[in-house]
């Protein structure tokens, strides 16, 4: 993750492989779900 963020909160992250950055939501601690 790129920022901290609560449950429910939309934060931006970083894939490691291609070093792209999305949003996703926070669902539990160390865990955001991407939409792509």
């Amino acid at each position: 993750a790129l920022s901290d963020g609560s449950k429910g909160q939309r934060i931006k992250v970083r894939n490691n492989s291609s070093s792209r950055q999305v949003e996703g939501t926070v669902v539990a601690s160390g865990t955001v779900e991407v939409t792509l």
